[in-house]
């Protein structure tokens, strides 16, 4: 089985959904990533682009990822990129890869780059043109997907235990030395590890991720 993550920043797909993708991984499944946002200057220190491109690189060899694409559109500005380009960014990827289950960020997500790499992940994924696709998920990124106290925000229904995964998410993320916080942030070692706990109270198990399904075909 083939499976395309789809992340707005580098680290999101290590919160989201790292612990799943070792899974798929450990089960022989091929998972490629793409990541379509990237740093730019003055906002940021441009001599760290390759140094984060090198972070994700190494944190997706932890996790057993095959390829790892690119887009690099603005951080934080997907706002001002053209729908079009966007969509035709992501359809990209999805061509490359051919998956039967895509992950996507989650809807609604107070950070704006989130929600609309959500919604135009949908346009660039369409079931009657990706005849082979069998499932889309979204998952959550623990803080900003519960900051939208909006109904019609994230609402997981599937969980996935990552019990066995968990220590891969972990080592996974401590690859971004630049995106890892210290405790009581919630981007830290033990801020994923309290987020991860909840979610597996909710199966019955040590750790899970959550997510919701926007797509199933049977």
């Amino acid at each position: 089985m083939k499976v395309l993550v789809i992340a707005a920043h580098p680290d999101d797909e290590v919160i989201g959904c790292g612990g799943a993708i070792a899974k798929h991984v450990e089960s022989g499944d091929i998972v490629d990533l793409l990541i379509l946002t990237q740093i730019y200057s003055p906002e940021w220190n441009i001599g760290e682009t390759e140094g984060r491109k090198n972070e994700a690189l190494a944190s997706a060899k932890v996790l057993g990822i095959n390829e790892v694409y690119f887009g690099g559109l603005p951080t934080v500005k997907i706002n001002t990129v053209p729908t079009i380009t966007l969509t035709k960014t992501i359809g990209d990827a999805v061509k490359k890869c051919g998956p039967n289950v895509i992950y996507v960020p989650p809807k609604g997500d107070v950070n704006a780059d989130h929600d609309l790499i959500h919604k135009a992940s949908l346009v660039a994924c369409r079931p009657f043109l990706q005849t082979g696709l069998r499932q889309v998920l979204a998952y959550e990124i623990f803080y900003t997907t519960y900051l939208n106290h909006d109904a019609q925000g994230f609402r997981p229904n599937v969980f996935i235990d990552i019990s066995d995964t968990f220590a891969k998410k972990i080592s996974a993320m401590k690859c971004y030395k630049l995106e890892l916080r210290e405790y009581p942030h919630p981007r830290s070692q033990e801020g994923i590890e309290i987020s991860s706990r909840e979610r597996g109270l909710f199966i019955g198990t040590k750790y899970a991720e959550a997510f919701s399904l926007v797509f199933e075909r049977h």
